[in-house]
């Protein structure tokens, strides 16, 4: 996974205030699983597709997340 990817999982997973074990237990995965996605190691599908669930999101948004907080923030940033 990109480097990206990982950051908006890592995003994602702080807006929520969750640790890395909170989420790999909402997730039903093993914490390292989140930890290895975190790191930017490729993973499967599936366990992809179980984490979104668990934060609430479609698989592709976390691979998006991150350019949308971004553009949020700029879009707050004008409005000041």
């Amino acid at each position: 996974m990109a480097e990206g990817t990982a950051r908006r999982l890592i995003d994602l997973r702080e807006d929520r205030a969750w640790s890395i074990r909170r989420l790999a237990s909402e997730a039903g995965v093993a914490p390292k699983t989140i930890m290895r996605i975190e790191n930017g190691q490729d993973i499967r599908p599936a366990s992809v597709a179980r984490i979104a669930t668990a934060l609430g999101v479609e698989p592709m948004t976390i691979h998006e997340y991150r350019e949308q907080r971004e553009r949020a923030q700029k879009g707050r940033d004008l409005a000041n």
